[in-house]
């Protein structure tokens, strides 16, 4: 296999943008993209040392405007007569659409990626930076519960504590999505109390239930059950929402 061109249609001369008569006195190595050329190199000396029968790859031409198009080309053997030379049929397909879409698929995914990585940090940095001051504000509403206050002045600091730990809890989600998003959530299995858990709903909730009029009651759960294994801030998280 030379790569010399000895008959072909008019379908591969319009591809390669060249008459019948420039492809007949050339060979396709001539009008293959420079960067293809290695490869196209390769499968020939192969296929002429008896390593392969055959090859198909997927390459490009060079036009003589310079532009590109791609190409999947798919070279097999030609049953011979005795005495004749080596031939090969070259099965040739025009696929420049198609690489074009996919190169399109591929960098809108990258940017897909790429925004969502931005958007994961942006998330778990912020997440962090909030944390921060709330637990100063929490740790400070808890010194001052330990002060003498009056029955109003204890009441709207245990508020404070209670809409803090809402708003704690509400960062942690935050956080959490960002985890979800990079795959890097993972569940707890430790031992844990029910009922201690439930008595931290109740003192989360309670308070927005009674400002709506409400009232919320939590059953203790059964004596016989004892400690669970499992993940008690994700259980936690799903009672709550």
């Amino acid at each position: 296999l030379t790569g010399q061109i000895l008959v072909l249609n008019d379908r591969f001369a319009a591809i390669a943008g060249r008459t019948r008569e420039e492809m007949l006195t050339s060979d396709w190595m001539r009008i293959t993209h420079p960067d293809d050329l290695e490869a196209d190199l390769d499968h020939m000396a192969r296929l002429n040392a008896g390593e392969i029968p055959g090859f198909q790859m997927n390459k490009r031409f060079l036009k003589p405007d310079g532009s590109v198009v791609w190409i999947s080309m798919t070279i097999a053997p030609v049953t011979l007569k005795p005495g004749e030379s080596p031939r090969h049929l070259a099965m040739i397909d025009d696929i420049t659409a198609r690489i074009r879409l996919e190169t399109e698929l591929r960098l809108a995914k990258e940017a897909a990626e790429t925004a969502t990585q931005a958007k994961s940090e942006f998330l778990a940095h912020m997440s962090h930076e909030i944390r921060t001051p709330m637990n100063a504000v929490l740790g400070l509403a808890q010194l001052l519960g330990r002060e003498r206050l009056s029955d109003n002045q204890a009441a709207m600091v245990e508020r404070i504590q209670t809409a803090g730990q809402s708003l704690l809890g509400i960062i942690n989600d935050i956080l959490d999505f960002s985890k979800i998003e990079a795959g890097q959530l993972r569940l707890e299995a430790r031992p844990f109390d029910l009922g201690t858990l439930t008595l931290k709903l109740a003192g989360l909730l309670g308070p927005a239930a009674q400002a709506k009029g409400l009232v919320l009651r939590i059953g203790p759960p059964p004596a016989a059950l004892g400690p669970l294994l499992g993940d008690a801030l994700r259980l936690e998280q799903v009672l709550i929402n």
